[in-house]
Formats: structure tokens, sequence, C-alpha cells
């Protein structure tokens, strides 16, 4: 099972290649070279792939996500590298999903429908 270091790396990885690309395509776009429409859909395709690491989270292991929230923690110490969206992504949801599981093992809940 994947441990901290390898979800360390993968957030790191992440937010620099979103940041990399997101750079490219608003200079792109800035520059006349993608139509406005084409800018919005990759804005979109962008936050569904946001969406989509989200919703995975919770098949990931605790030290998968302590991992990624250091490799978060890390890219707030570049400026404008992590907007508030990534901020919630990359802290604040995983921060949730282990208090959910801290509650859920010290409180007794059993719910058989889900991965939590």
């Amino acid at each position: 099972m994947p441990r901290a270091e390898h979800g360390l790396r993968r957030a790191v990885e992440e937010g620099i290649g979103g940041f990399v690309l997101s750079t490219m395509i608003n200079q792109f776009h800035a520059a006349g070279l993608i139509s406005d429409a084409l800018y919005f859909e990759i804005l979109l395709l962008m936050n569904l792939a946001n969406i989509a690491t989200v919703a995975a989270m919770r098949f990931w292991g605790n030290g998968y996500i302590v991992g990624w929230m250091l490799g978060g923690l890390i890219l707030l110490q570049a400026p404008n590298v992590v907007g508030p969206l990534e901020i919630i992504t990359y802290i604040v949801i995983p921060i949730l999903i282990i208090l959910w599981r801290i509650w859920k093992r010290t409180s007794g809940y059993h719910h058989w429908g889900g991965v939590y």
C-alpha cells in the first residue's frame, strides 16, 4: 500500500504540473492562440480533475493522505502556485477525511455501504 512518501511525491508532481499547465493555458489565451470557448472548456476539465481527485481520496490510506497534505503544504510555500481551490483539495478535504475516520473508530459508527 502506498505510504506518505508516495502521497507527498504525487501532490508535489500534480501541483507543479497543474501550475505549469495553467500558466501555459493562460498565456495561450492571453496571446489569442486559443479561443474563449476552448479556454473555458480546458478550465472546466481541470476543475473536473480536482473533483475526481477528491472523490478518490476516500480510497487512499491515512499515510498517503498525510503525505498528500505535506506536499500541499510544500506547494503553499511557493507564491502564486496554489489558489483557494487547491488549498481545499490539498489541505481541507484530507483533514476532514482523517477526522471522519478517527470519529468512526472512536464512536463505534458502522456504515456497511461505503469505503470510508
